[in-house]
């Protein structure tokens, strides 16, 4: 579970990377009520600076990114690592049969066994 929704997160946050590239910054400056960015930072309209919101983001939105691809690798190896150590097989494989072979002398005997027991 960890894993998808690590994978969800990464999606997510590579599409909002996407759109805010798209919009140039446009949809992070929306609370602000001037769209002059030099006008924005004299007047106080705006409740953050809005010259370093742009970079900032996609900053922490890219290490975001990373971090959770790299917990989405490792959940997953986690839990082929659990997998294994509970001996749980998610593939099937049909096994062969190993047929160990004894000695003449004993498949003799054992031979001679079942004889004399279905004799009696």
């Amino acid at each position: 579970m960890n894993a998808i929704i690590s994978a969800a997160c990464t999606v997510g946050l590579t599409v909002s990377v996407i759109i805010t590239v798209a919009n140039e910054g446009r949809t992070l400056l929306s609370t602000c009520s001037s769209n002059n960015l030099q006008l924005m930072q004299i007047s106080h309209q705006c409740p953050f600076d809005p010259t370093r919101i742009y970079s900032t983001t996609l900053c922490l939105w890219v290490i975001s990114i990373l971090l959770d691809a790299a917990e989405m690798v490792f959940s997953a190896q986690c839990y082929f690592t659990v997998l294994q150590l509970m001996d749980v097989h998610l593939c099937h494989k049909k096994r062969k049969k190993v047929r160990i072979q004894t000695p003449l002398e004993e498949r003799r005997a054992s031979v001679e066994e079942e004889m004399l027991r279905s004799y009696l």
